[in-house]
């Protein structure tokens, strides 16, 4: 009796690995503090992570797409469409969208979300303001 066993290894047959968690925060998010102009001033709390690997990561959408995304001891603007184009909020899951975040450079990320849909990131410089967000 011969058994032949095929695609044992549960996945698509391909040798892509699978996203891993990311490492725990740094720090505890601080109080905000308030700008003159009504805006928050934010610091990044997020561990530093590897170049090319995978990370389960959980995108906050709710206030939009180009809002506070800390990755890699970092926040992350968006490339491309932005929260006046909602366009790319429509195939998330709000408020959070469960995907992977991946570390392309040093200065560039990419988000596949649950969907499928990608969305390309630059690592932001300086201070992080943002305006409140409900």
């Amino acid at each position: 009796m011969v058994i032949l066993l095929s695609g044992c290894n549960g996945g698509s047959g391909t040798d892509e690995a699978r996203p891993i968690a990311l490492p725990s925060p740094t720090a505890t998010y601080d109080p905000l503090n308030e700008t003159k102009n009504g805006r928050f001033v934010l610091k990044p709390i997020s561990a530093p992570v590897e170049v090319g690997v995978s990370y389960r990561f959980d995108l906050y959408i709710h206030c939009g797409v180009d809002n506070t995304t800390d990755f890699d001891g970092s926040f992350w603007d968006v490339v491309g469409p932005t929260e006046s184009d909602d366009s790319p909020r429509r195939s998330f899951e709000d408020p959070v969208d469960e995907g992977v975040m991946t570390l392309v450079s040093q200065t560039r990320a990419e988000y596949v979300g649950s969907s499928g849909e990608k969305v390309e990131f630059t690592r932001h410089r300086g201070p992080f303001a943002t305006i409140g967000c409900m």
